[in-house]
């Protein structure tokens, strides 16, 4: 999960969405294999109706109306379960931070601060979009400072991927949550086309599924039952 978290961060606010579809890949943050590889299609009709399916798994997230789904085939029966109540009930039971968490390296989605977004005055097209390569200096809660490479630009569907990937992120970790490089984002009004070597969009366009992709194909758990019904 905290791999998500991660990548969901780097998004920023935009105007109404009209929807569309991208791929987004990169190498992920487990700490046993930083290099591991993801991909994900989203998928968007507007800041409230957000779907995101990880390649390779039988599960898919979505975002209706400010809250957030993982819909699961568990053996041939969906399980809806509302992500939030699953944060409040891991911390209702002494959740924290995952065994081996402390040993992943800070990413920017742990930023402090975003110190500067620094134009190197070089062109990088991704995605079929032509961006501009910055260096964005941010310091992680240790004081530590890190430079990352990213290339941004303000196409305006890649804004509106970007927004729609916020708001999972807000519907998941809270809208009070900070987001450093968001707001230094927004205030440029620019979005991430790549993000080093752990976040890439490999493609994006305004293809829209239709509205039962973003439907709810059951009730959502009762965590209250707890999950012996799934045995």
């Amino acid at each position: 999960m905290s791999r998500f978290l991660a990548i969901l961060l780097i998004g920023i606010a935009s105007p109404a969405l009209a929807g569309g579809t991208a791929i987004i890949s990169g190498a992920g943050s487990a700490p046993d294999d930083p290099n591991e590889q993801y991909a994900m299609e989203v998928t968007w009709l507007d800041d409230q109706t957000v779907r995101m399916d990880p390649e390779g798994t039988p599960a898919y997230m979505l975002v209706r109306d400010g809250s957030a789904y993982s819909i699961t085939d568990a053996g041939g029966q969906l399980m809806v379960l509302d992500m939030s109540s699953i944060m409040k009930l891991a911390g209702s039971m002494g959740g924290g931070i995952p065994a081996g968490a402390a040993q992943q390296a800070p990413t920017v989605a742990d930023a402090e601060s975003v110190d500067s977004l620094e134009p190197t005055g070089r062109k990088e097209t991704v995605a079929g979009i032509s961006g501009e390569v910055y260096e964005v200096r941010w310091t992680s809660s240790d004081g530590e400072v890190h430079v990352d490479e990213a290339v941004l630009s303000d196409d305006p569907l890649l804004l509106e991927m970007s927004s729609a990937f916020q708001a999972f992120g807000a519907a998941l970790a809270g809208e009070q949550d900070a987001q450093p490089l968001n707001d230094a984002l927004e205030a440029e009004g620019l979005a991430a086309l790549r993000f080093g070597d752990r976040y890439r969009v490999t493609a994006i366009s305004d293809d829209t599924p239709p509205d039962s992709h973003f439907q709810l194909p059951a009730k959502p758990m009762d965590l209250g039952q707890g999950f012996g019904q799934f045995q």
